[in-house]
């Protein structure tokens, strides 16, 4: 007798190293989350991303003239940018989980990746 194998697909983030391309990633999953049905109240808020992600871009435009302080300035924003960017996909993950026949569309609408798991 064989056990059926079921999948459980799971929210990844696949985050480079650039700043340039974190904030890109990042200003489209809040693009791609804002007035989504599936995700009316996300936690953090999206206003609260999309400072942060304004806060890492001020921040990298200050380190690029290479002022003193504004590298260790500039990873801080990031920090604090990845963090929120996380517990933004825990959320992610807590509405996929809720309706796991649609996971993978749901995690594909927020813009983040998916990652298919054997159970």
């Amino acid at each position: 007798m064989t056990t059926p194998v079921t999948h459980r697909s799971i929210a990844v983030l696949k985050l480079p190293r650039p700043i340039a391309i974190v904030i890109s990633i990042a200003r489209a999953i809040v693009i791609a989350m804002t007035g989504n049905s599936a995700f009316l109240t996300p936690v953090p808020t999206l206003a609260a991303v999309s400072a942060a992600i304004a806060d890492l871009e001020a921040a990298q435009a200050a380190a690029l003239t290479r002022a003193k302080g504004a590298v260790a300035a500039r990873n801080h924003k990031r920090a604090t940018l990845l963090t929120l960017l996380e517990q933004l996909r825990g959320y992610v993950q807590s509405v996929a989980d809720a309706a796991p026949d649609l996971a993978t569309a749901l995690i594909h609408s927020s813009a983040m990746n998916v990652r298919k798991v054997t159970l």
